[in-house]
């Protein structure tokens, strides 16, 4: 037979339910929603981490960045100081090499005058014997 109002076994039932769920409620869900929302502030907690770590390395691989720079343009004008002192350096040991160049080229022409005025009064006298002896030879007596 069908009854359509509820007799005992219904209350006994939603009893029955309702202790389950505070069962339930108090060994599985408030441990489980726990562990869960342990795990989320641990995330989070990680997360800020990984951001403030994140923000750090950035930072540093700026002010690495910025030092490769400035070591790059301090090394650059060093470099160009040591082109300029090598460039002073070539051009006074030019300098030096062009006036002993000047140098041993005045001494030389010297030694070259000196010697053809020697070699031409030599000469004059030589000339003058051969001119002597010639005449003598040609004339057949001595000229003097």
């Amino acid at each position: 037979m069908l009854q359509i109002l509820p007799d005992l076994t219904l209350a006994l039932q939603i009893g029955l339910f309702l202790i389950f769920m505070w069962i339930m409620n108090r060994m599985l869900f408030r441990p489980t929603l726990r562990v869960l929302e342990e795990r989320e502030r641990q995330i989070q907690g990680a997360r800020g981490k990984a951001e403030d770590l994140q923000a750090r390395v950035e930072a540093a691989m700026s002010r690495y960045g910025e030092s490769i720079r400035e070591a790059r343009m301090t090394g650059e004008v060093e470099r160009m100081r040591f082109v300029r002192e090598a460039m002073g350096e070539e051009e006074r040991i030019a300098n030096e090499g062009r006036a002993r160049a000047v140098e041993t080229m005045k001494r030389i022409q010297e030694n070259v005058a000196r010697e053809a005025g020697i070699a031409r009064t030599e000469l004059d006298a030589k000339a003058r014997e051969f001119a002597a002896l010639i005449a003598e030879q040609v004339l057949g007596r001595s000229v003097s």
